[in-house]
């Protein structure tokens, strides 16, 4: 897991919302595979239905 990624998961969790290992294996995977935001954005909307509105990326 690289630091950015160790990062988020433990902010995550601090805020009480912690990173299940399914979630972590796709950042995983996003982060390995070298996926642009928009379609990272794309197959969480389509994993997890939408629930919520995702935010653009700055």
């Amino acid at each position: 897991m690289d630091k950015s990624l160790a990062e988020a998961a433990h902010l995550q969790a601090i805020e009480g919302n912690p990173l299940q290992p399914r979630e972590l294996t796709m950042f995983e995977k996003f982060e390995h595979e070298g996926w642009p935001p928009e379609e990272r954005r794309a197959y969480i909307a389509g994993q997890f239905g939408g629930r919520g509105d995702v935010a653009p990326a700055e």
